[in-house]
């Protein structure tokens, strides 16, 4: 489990909410510059190569095969049932944006994902511009403990004690 805070990306993102307050500037403008940012944030482009649509038929035809031969198609469940129910799991490399309006509870089904994926040995990575790296350690702590956050700053009964532990060695492994 990785867990990386990328100021590049937080000062483009600033970058980028200046740009869409300047009501001026063409929409069209305002992209093509704001694609520039996020490229300049990450090191490389977002531009796709061309793609012909004989290649992407072809690609298409593998796909139906393999979830004809496997019986599912190849994506990675969340282990969030109500989820996985909804869009069947996430394409394997994949950048998965969670967004909506506050305390609506993305940022604790983003810690349930993690943790769920992390637990069937999946790659995750977390970005966040709003929460210190300790902070996500315990978030991610808290939900697969089942312990209250708020219970990490300060002393708890043993038994409490014992299960934060054991769900921080969980997340080493």
């Amino acid at each position: 489990l990785t867990c990386h805070r990328n100021r590049g990306l937080i000062r483009a993102s600033l970058e980028i909410q200046r740009l869409a307050a300047n009501r001026l500037e063409d929409p069209e403008a305002i992209r093509a510059k704001a694609e520039g940012i996020i490229e300049r944030a990450v090191g490389r482009s977002l531009k796709r190569a061309l793609v012909s649509v004989e290649d992407l038929a072809e690609s298409e035809v593998e796909r139906q095969r393999t979830i004809q031969r496997d019986g599912c198609p190849p994506f990675i469940p969340s282990g969030l049932e109500e989820l996985d129910a909804r869009i069947g799991g996430f394409t394997p490399g994949s950048l998965a944006v969670i967004g909506g309006r506050p305390s609506m509870g993305k940022s604790a089904s983003c810690w349930s994902l993690a943790v769920s994926m992390a637990l069937r040995d999946k790659k995750v990575a977390i970005i966040s511009a709003e929460v210190l790296e300790d902070q996500v350690l315990r978030n991610l702590a808290s939900v697969h403990s089942s312990i209250n956050t708020s219970n990490w700053n300060m002393p708890t009964s043993e038994e409490e004690f014992e299960a934060k532990l054991n769900a921080l060695e969980r997340l080493k492994a």
